[in-house]
């Protein structure tokens, strides 16, 4: 059973560089990767979630943290050691037997090295802090202004200056079009 009220507790994430044997990928439900990563770390599977410290404003002005997944609905596998230090093989059918029908499927990398190779340089961008977190901000995108005069106001995104670093929600104030700062904007 997970935790009361807890997020399950996901510390035996392991680094890439010591995931053993061949990696598999497990698509879950979205919103279900930490649960998913609990039961795999009780079935004694290793595995990798890529998670990013970010700290954003709430909409009473307090400045909260949390770690937001970089891969949403995607956990890494690593194979599961035996005795004498092999892989085993059925480890993807282990991890459909932890987490039940939470897992969507298995994707099964066929350049081993080119994975492993591009995971570690992804955990490293992630540990050096050269990963900057926006979220979706895109054209279309339903967002919340997060500081400001406008705090706490919703919008959708009807032009974007990344240069700027300005955005022009429309429907923020009245139905009018203003320009707000990416800095102060959050998915909604």
């Amino acid at each position: 059973m997970y935790p009361s009220s807890d997020p399950p507790e996901i510390s035996g994430c392991t680094a890439v560089a010591n995931l053993p044997g061949p990696l598999a990928i497990a698509q879950v439900w979205t919103r279900y990767e930490k649960r998913c990563a609990y039961d795999i770390s009780a079935a004694g599977i290793p595995y990798y979630l890529p998670m990013l410290a970010v700290r954003w404003r709430s909409p009473c002005g307090k400045w909260r943290r949390e770690n937001r997944l970089v891969m949403p609905g995607y956990i890494v596998l690593g194979s599961k050691l035996l005795a004498g230090g092999y892989a085993d093989e059925c480890t993807p059918s282990l991890a459909i037997e932890a987490c039940g029908r939470k897992i969507v499927r298995l994707i099964l990398a066929v350049n081993q090295d080119r994975l492993r190779r591009d995971l570690i340089s992804m955990e490293k961008n992630l540990t050096a802090g050269y990963v900057r977190w926006e979220g979706l901000l895109e054209l279309g995108a339903h967002v919340r202004v997060t500081a400001g005069a406008l705090l706490g106001c919703e919008g959708v995104v009807m032009a974007l200056d990344r240069e700027r670093r300005v955005a022009k929600l429309g429907g923020a104030l009245m139905g009018s079009i203003t320009e707000v700062s990416t800095e102060n904007l959050e998915v909604a």
